[in-house]
């Protein structure tokens, strides 16, 4: 039989060595833990890639997060420079879990966004509403989203304008500066608060036309007969009443009208028209010199009958 070595040699040896490998066991999983934990991913899980390509990080970094619509779904895996369709910038591959990667549809949009005001950034992906998928490795859109540095040049863009602003007002320079700096737009409203004034003052106490409608009682009670009698008289139109009532409301006078106009209308027709003896007389000249001729005839003929009736007469006596 072996005889098992207990000295205190023996002993002391393997527990180094059972120390010394238990240290490197937790060494390697340390590395582990800390390859997960720097990464933000699970191992244990299946995995698919979608790419971005952008101009600018904008502060993204390995392993920040790649989120749907807010819930966490990956990670960023690597950052590169690449050249796409003759155009230089930073190829972004994002590690995205299976089970999630199915959520991502080919008009799905990628954005850069920040955790808070001061956070790190991460990439939040939009729900599409297309039924194809995003293939295995294929690219997002990506939506630019108004980062803290674009905030802070809007903010200083707007601070040089209002010192623009400002200086032209201290110069005296449009409407506002002329009202800070000037004294004639003050002058002239103090005249007419002058002018309003002695308006007002003049109405109380005037004798003109306002002043006694505003004071006369008497000036008052005659323009509300007026108006009155006004509204009287327009009542009676509405009714109809009277001859001017009548042609706003009545239809059958406005009838009678237009068929009298009508007929002066077929009348001065036939005065035009020369197949009649009306247009014949009013517009056939030949006619008319024949009836100026018969009359100056017949006008002679009367004339010879008063200077010489024995021509035309003879009396004889039994």
């Amino acid at each position: 039989m072996a005889k098992i070595n207990t000295s205190p040699t023996g002993g002391i040896g393997w527990r180094n060595l059972r120390t010394g490998l238990l240290f490197v066991a937790g060494l390697i999983l340390a590395g582990i833990l800390g390859l997960i934990i720097g990464k933000n991913t699970n191992i244990l899980t299946r995995h698919d890639t979608a790419h971005l390509f952008i101009s600018s990080i904008k502060g993204l970094s390995e392993g920040n997060m790649v989120a749907v619509s807010g819930k966490k779904i990956g990670v960023v895996k690597s950052m590169d420079f690449s050249t796409r369709n003759d155009t230089t910038g930073v190829l972004v591959t994002l590690d995205i879990t299976r089970d999630y990667f199915r959520l991502i549809t080919s008009d799905s949009k990628a954005t850069i966004k920040a955790l808070g005001v001061l956070g790190d950034k991460f990439v939040d992906i939009t729900l599409g509403q297309s039924k194809e998928m995003l293939p295995e490795g294929g690219f997002l859109d990506v939506v630019a989203e108004p980062g803290l540095e674009d905030l802070i040049a809007s903010a200083i863009q707007t601070m040089d304008t209002i010192q623009v602003i400002s200086q032209k007002i201290s110069k005296g320079e449009g409407t506002i500066g002329r009202l800070i700096t000037s004294t004639e737009l003050n002058d002239k409203l103090l005249k007419t608060a002058a002018n309003v004034e002695a308006m007002t003052k003049q109405l109380t106490s005037g004798d003109g036309l306002a002043a006694r409608l505003i004071n006369d009682k008497q000036m008052a009670g005659h323009v509300s007969s007026l108006i009155t009698n006004l509204s009287d008289v327009t009542s009676s139109l509405k009714e109809g009443k009277g001859t001017l009532g009548k042609l706003i409301v009545d239809e059958s006078f406005y009838n009678n009208l237009s068929s009298v106009i009508r007929r002066s209308d077929s009348l001065f027709s036939r005065l035009n028209d020369t197949s009649n003896s009306l247009g014949k007389l009013t517009n056939d000249d030949d006619l008319y010199r024949h009836i100026d001729r018969s009359i100056l005839s017949l006008d002679s003929l009367l004339m010879d009958f008063k200077q010489n009736p024995g021509r035309y007469v003879r009396v004889s006596v039994f």
